[in-house]
Formats: C-alpha cells, structure tokens, sequence
C-alpha cells in the first residue's frame, strides 16, 4: 500500500489512511462497511482495491490472511474486546501499548537491516525532522552520535538547512521524520537530497505517505490514537531498534568509539 500511495485519489487515501493506522478493519469488515468508515462511496472503493493491483476485496483479505500465517500477524488493534476496563488508566495505556506494537508487528525486517546497514557504511549520516518532528530527529541523533563519528542534526539553533543539505551526497544516508503536521519546507528539503544521491529512510504517518516515492526506505509508525494528543511511543520505539541494529553492525569499532567518549568525559570532568 505504501509503494502505490502516491499514485492514489485524495478519496482513496482517506481509505489508505484508514487502514494504515488499523490494518486488522481488512480482516473485520465489509467492503461496503470499510467505504463507510473512511466516508467514500463503494466505487471508490471498487477503484482503490483495483488500485492496489488486486482484483477483487477479497483478494485483498486473502493477501492480509496470508502474511499473518508467514510471521507478520496482524495485531486486532482497534477491535472491541469484552470486558473493556472503565479505568481511564487502564485504558489509556492499552491502547498505547497497542499503539507500540502496531509498527513492530507489521515491520519489514529487511527494511531496517538494509537502512541500519547503510548508516553504518555511509561517509556521514543525517537525521532531519521539522516542526514536533523535530524532536524525534533529535531523538535519533542523540542515540547514533554515541557510537558513530560524521552524525549531524539537521538543523540546530541559529543554523538554516541548505548549510547542511549543501554538504550531502549520494555517499551518505539520512533519516526524515514525517509526522502530522509536516510543513511545505520538509518536501523541499526531501527533494534536494534525493537529487543529490541520498540515501533517505523516511518514518512516516499516514500523513506523509505522499513523501515516500522519494525515499529508498519507508517505515509507518500510526501515531493517532482515541485520546486529545498523539501517541510518540512507535515513533521513539522503531528509531531505538535502528539505532540498536547499526550499534550491533559497528561491532567492535562502534565500541571503541563509545569508550573513548567516556573517556573524553572522565578527561573532562563533563559527568
């Protein structure tokens, strides 16, 4: 659904958004039930299933069926459960935990390998997220300048973003955080690093999908959630296993690297 998101309707992205934040609503309703929720009409509908490259909604349940039974269950995230508890507490981190393991159940492996892999290799690496994204960039930075040299923050008080864009090539990797709401500025700056060569792991919402033709990797982290704020555990959760998978292939240079920090700080009297 990712790869063909681009390419969808504005109507039939209201039915992607839907079942990117829930994929089990494949498994559990109709057709017709799923056009009503997304509030499209059923040839809507008709045309988004045909969109995907699947004959028929059917088809579609069978293909979801089949990756549950080959590693990737589906988590029934979003389904009425008896026994609801009335707690706010209680409910409140139900559904956070839901929403944590919402990324992990549906992740493809071989995309964070592939992007840890090449954060590892790559001459110098970036992490760029603009607005509340900004937060989780400079969440990911903090974990990845601990064991490996050329990390940068894109960009840090008082500096402008082409100051760093300009010093990207198809040598490096970046990682761009995409979360509601993403300003025009991110497009743009997504645009100078894809035609410069970049390599770009995007962590998107179902708001930012329409970024993911110009990144070679894309992970979707659901971030919304039945309470007022939106939920930043998936996001922080996905961005600590890259972070844990390319420490892993740094070895023993990522080691090394990490001990002579502490040593600079024993040097320093920093801690």
């Amino acid at each position: 659904m990712i790869a063909a998101y681009d390419g969808l309707t504005r109507r039939e992205r209201q039915i992607a958004d839907l079942l990117l934040d829930n994929p089990v609503l494949t498994l559990l309703s109709s057709a017709s039930d799923l056009a009503q929720m997304a509030n499209v009409s059923n040839s809507t509908m008709t045309r988004f299933v045909k969109s995907l490259d699947f004959e028929t909604y059917d088809a579609t349940r069978r293909e979801t069926r089949d990756q549950s039974g080959q590693g990737s269950p589906l988590n029934l995230i979003g389904q009425r459960k008896p026994h609801q508890p009335t707690d706010v507490n209680a409910n409140f981190s139900r559904k956070e935990a839901e929403i944590v393991e919402n990324p992990f159940s549906n992740l493809d492996r071989n995309t964070i390998e592939n992007a840890a892999e090449r954060l590892v290799a790559a001459r110098q690496i970036g992490f760029l997220g603009m607005r509340n994204s900004h937060f989780f960039s400079s969440y990911a930075h903090w974990q990845f300048v601990q064991f490996r040299p050329g990390t940068r923050l894109i960009s840090g008080a008082g500096e402008t973003s082409a100051e760093h864009l300009a010093g990207f090539n198809k040598d490096d990797e970046v990682v761009i955080v995409g979360i509601r709401r993403i300003v025009s500025k991110l497009r743009a700056c997504i645009d100078i690093l894809a035609d410069s060569g970049v390599d770009i792991l995007l962590i998107a919402d179902s708001s930012s999908l329409s970024l993911a033709h110009r990144a070679r990797w894309t992970t979707v982290c659901p971030i919304g959630n039945e309470h007022v704020f939106d939920s930043c555990s998936s996001v922080l959760g996905v961005l600590r296993l890259l972070a844990f998978i390319a420490l892993q292939k740094t070895g023993d240079e990522g080691l090394a690297y990490m001990a002579s920090i502490e040593n600079h700080h024993d040097r320093l009297n920093e801690l």
